[in-house]
């Protein structure tokens, strides 16, 4: 069985935006003053760091059999079969942007937030990748109609 990772194309500059605020945190220790600010600032470091490692593995995974939906704390699979169609979509929320969405067979849409791209991000190329995933996910989504 193949497997094929598909990340947003955002993913690194969001792991390193963590990492940078991570490393900002443990070294205002070196300044702190008292026990509970030093435990405070290596505390939000190590939690930081947990962050992005979650962000890092963020992805969709497809499969020959399903659609994985992996997010920083949640994972949505759907099998092929009950998937209709796929497009690109805006799934709202607090954070907007655009990202893969899947139309189920029971009329119902599952956003694949881990692809998304946020508009308040002004880089025109990341939803020109995201239209690729888009190319991807439908070459799939056609090879289990051909099975």
């Amino acid at each position: 069985m193949r497997t094929r990772e598909l990340r947003s194309p955002e993913q690194p500059y969001k792991v390193g935006l963590l990492l940078v605020l991570a490393v900002a945190s443990a070294a205002s220790v070196v300044t702190a003053e008292g026990a509970p600010d030093k435990a405070l600032g290596v505390g939000a470091g190590i939690v930081l760091v947990l962050l992005a490692w979650r962000a890092a593995v963020v992805r969709v995974s497809i499969t020959d059999s399903s659609v994985t939906d992996v997010r920083l704390f949640v994972r949505r699979t759907y099998e092929r079969t009950e998937v209709a169609e796929v497009h690109l979509g805006r799934p709202g929320g607090f954070l907007e942007g655009h990202c893969l969405v899947l139309t189920l067979r029971d009329g119902r849409e599952a956003p694949l937030t881990a692809s998304r791209v946020y508009s308040w991000f002004p880089i025109a190329v990341h939803v020109i990748r995201l239209r690729e995933l888009l190319a991807d996910v439908r070459r799939w989504q056609e090879q289990a109609g051909s099975r």
